[in-house]
């Protein structure tokens, strides 16, 4: 970088101006009700302090914020160079605490937390784990002819972007890919031959194999895996994750309680955070963590009650967070115009035929219509023919299209199909149809809702009767952002343009019937979390103009419900994207010429991913999940927001994990009753199930309707990325391909297609 014989020094002294300084007991600065005012440099300096002995230990690595990997021990070795590590997600926070404890700095420990690292080790062993999986002691064999060209194909998706190491090197560099020839034909600019250069060294590198690819300013270099290591400490990019390896990755992450709960306690101690051993790092500081984990008494909420017609109401059991339907009609039967069954050449067609029977058999009884039905064997190659052909001969008729196979992509091409043609479809595996008797209901379920149906109406506690769904009066809004994978350090540093974007779902209940929730989703530029605030105005404008059109008033009350953002981001959502929000309520009100429209707001930030466990401890010592319709907002809770812990679902495996949720703006006054009332019936408004969901309805959209643009825009462009839209300055214009995948404006914007 610098050039040959420079010499750099590097001198550390005393900082003589003004540094920034706090007091370990002083919590006023880090806990002020203004979240647009916090200092959270205290809390920062106990997450710091309390790594210490885990990372000068050896015992653990850090990885990522609040993140340490165990390097040793509890690993468990999966095919194609990956293991799993064991490790803790650690956090520091201030709760409310108790009568005796007062306000208190509270240790958030998870344990258990099993992720996918690379195996470090030679890249030559590496390749071979992945070239031969499965073998003992794998090799390389020779390379000829298309063996060269299946081995490129087999690694290089992996070895692309992984840090590597060079022997006798203290440099590290990722890699670009792999060579198109093999290491006999190449050599690095002007140098000698790559297998005479490296003889001369006395390294002998076989002639077959392809050699990796370095690119930089300067130019392309090649290095030949035999002087390589995979550099220790990298993540497995879910990318490249094979779905096996994502199945065994899941099954380890799932643990009963009392385990989990003993790993925690293990971790405690060997991060030497207990009382049990002196730990000299934070006795520097006077500070001391209790070995007991705090205690606190929970509430139970009362489920709603569910409706199936004005007349009947049915009873929700308590404990198991579900009821039984029975021989209940819908509440709304959809009216299909034509049925089409489509399946793949591979499906028995007795099985087919008695499928076909039992489904419209089934969907009959629960009052759908079907006016023609049709049944028919379709390649999936022949999949968009077909339906584009129906489309063509059916116009103005409701075409509903369903699909059976068992191929992995076909899912991806038919929602595909779906947005750009506009027509209702679902996808059933033909392994589910062959025992279709467990999960007959919950198709007919959601064909139901596909096809601009409603299939229960659900009764919340009476504190939410008043402003519940069914009013009319209330719009409930939630949106997520899901994000690519970022870019790796050098097409960062190349400049190089982003072709995959982050998308926002959004999901609100502005249909005909006021508790359905449909929605839409919208690409913007990738990695930012921060929604872009001409996406919300547009978006909110949209909304209250399906809104009033259905309903033929606006609401007066919108309940606005986020997911995906840490503590730290919710000064961004007060800030830019509430404001972008209302801008686009005024917008409304100032085009439909209604300026004193201003309804009340309620702002709530629901967390699912976080750090926080919850058990219960029976009479005989028992550790085991929290019940449903559990509530816990006080002693741990924040002391500078509004805050709640509340499960509505029954946990079916591992250990459950409580939804937090933040007010952070309360325009309506809500009390907590009714708050908590609210949240807990849109967790049982899901429709497909008859059981709660662990998330309110519209969050639980949310984040689907964001997937489903995610895999739209990958089926639509995949080696298609030259096709993109262009701004003038080259980046892509993810308006455009908005504009050409999304619902809104559209003939299905009005039904939850995504179900």
């Amino acid at each position: 970088m610098f050039g040959g014989n420079v010499r750099i020094s590097i001198h550390i002294s005393e900082c003589r101006e003004y540094a920034r300084s706090f007091h370990t007991t002083d919590f006023n600065s880090s806990i002020t009700p203004n979240l647009l005012a916090q200092d959270h440099s205290l809390r920062q300096f106990y997450e710091i302090l309390t790594n210490q002995h885990g990372l000068r230990s050896g015992l653990y690595f850090s990885f990522g914020y609040g993140r340490l990997y165990q390097e040793k021990d509890n690993n468990i070795k999966l095919k194609n160079g990956v293991k799993i590590l064991t490790g803790v997600d650690k956090s520091v926070r201030f709760v409310e605490g108790n009568q005796s404890t007062g306000l208190v700095p509270a240790l958030v420990l998870d344990g258990i937390k099993k992720t996918p690292f690379f195996n470090e080790e030679t890249l030559m062993n590496f390749a071979a784990e992945m070239y031969t999986p499965g073998v003992p002691n794998p090799s390389i064999p020779n390379l000829n002819g298309k063996k060269f060209h299946d081995f490129i194909h087999c690694t290089e998706p992996t070895i692309k972007g992984l840090r590597l190491l060079r022997s006798n090197n203290t440099k590290t560099f990722t890699a670009n890919g792999l060579s198109k020839q093999p290491v006999m034909y190449l050599r690095n600019g002007r140098m000698p031959p790559l297998v005479e250069a490296y003889k001369r060294l006395g390294i002998n590198i076989r002639p077959d194999l392809p050699a990796v690819v370095l690119k930089s300013r300067s130019g392309i270099g090649f290095f030949p895996f035999e002087i390589l290591y995979v550099t220790p400490n990298q993540k497995v990019p879910d990318s490249k994750l094979r779905p096996d390896q994502r199945l065994t990755v899941m099954k380890n992450s799932v643990v009963a309680p009392h385990i989990r709960h003993d790993e925690i306690e293990r971790h405690m101690e060997a991060l030497n955070l207990s009382e049990s051993t002196f730990n000299p790092i934070l006795a520097s500081f006077g500070i001391r963590i209790s070995k007991s984990p705090m205690m606190v008494e929970a509430n139970r909420r009362i489920p709603p009650q569910i409706s199936y017609s004005p007349k009947c109401f049915i009873n929700v059991a308590p404990d198991k967070a579900s009821w039984n339907a029975g021989n209940s009609r819908f509440t709304t039967p959809a009216k299909i115009d034509n049925f089409h069954l489509f399946y793949n050449k591979d499906c028995n067609e007795n099985v087919i035929t008695n499928f076909f029977h039992s489904l419209c058999s089934t969907a009959e009884k629960r009052g759908i219509t079907f006016n023609k039905k049709f049944k028919k064997k379709v390649c999936p190659n022949e999949l968009e023919a077909n339906i584009k052909k129906v489309v063509m001969e059916s116009s103005g008729e409701k075409n509903f299209f369903m699909y059976v196979d068992d191929q992995q992509y076909t899912h991806d091409q038919l929602k595909l199909y779906e947005a750009l043609y506009q027509v209702v479809t679902q996808h059933v595996k033909y392994s589910t149809v062959r025992n279709v008797s467990h999960s007959l209901e919950n198709i007919v379920n959601k064909m139901n809702v596909k096809n601009f149906g409603h299939n229960y109406h659900t009764v919340p506690e009476n504190y939410a009767i008043k402003r519940w769904l069914s009013t009319g009066n209330t719009l409930v809004i939630g949106y997520d952002v899901c994000h690519p994978e970022p870019q790796s350090a050098v097409e960062r540093r190349l400049n190089l343009i982003s072709t995959q974007p982050s998308v926002i779902g959004f999901s609100f209940n502005a249909a005909k019937e006021p508790e359905t929730f449909i929605g839409d989703y919208a690409f913007h530029e990738p990695r930012q979390e921060q929604v872009t605030s001409s996406i919300l105005e547009g978006r909110m404008f949209h909304i209250l103009k399906l809104f009033h059109e259905m309903r033929s008033k606006l609401p007066t009350l919108i309940i606005i419900t986020r997911d995906g953002v840490s503590e730290g981001q919710h000064k961004m959502v007060m800030v830019d994207e509430l404001e972008a929000l209302r801008a686009g309520i005024q917008n409304y009100a100032d085009f439909y010429k209604k300026p004193k429209y201003k309804p009340k707001i309620v702002l709530l930030i629901a967390v699912k991913r976080h750090n926080k466990r919850f058990f219960i401890e029976t009479k005989k010592g028992e550790i085991q999940n929290c019940l449903p319709g559990t509530v816990i907002d006080h002693t741990i809770t924040r002391v500078d927001a509004t805050e709640i812990f509340m499960q509505s679902h029954k946990v079916i495996k591992g250990t459950g994990k409580i939804p937090a949720y933040t007010i952070l703006v309360n325009e309506a006054n809500m009390e907590m009753d009714e708050l908590q009332a609210f949240i807990n019936a849109l967790c049982y408004n899901h429709q497909i199930i008859t059981s709660a969901v662990s998330l309110p309805e519209p969050i639980y959209q949310a984040d689907e309707w964001a997937k489903r643009g995610r895999n739209n825009f990958r089926t639509m462009y995949k080696q298609k990325l030259d096709k993109l839209p262009r701004k003038p300055n080259g980046k892509v214009d993810w308006d455009e391909v908005t504009n050409k995948l999304c619902y809104m404006d559209r003939k299905l914007e009005l039904t939850r297609s995504n179900a």
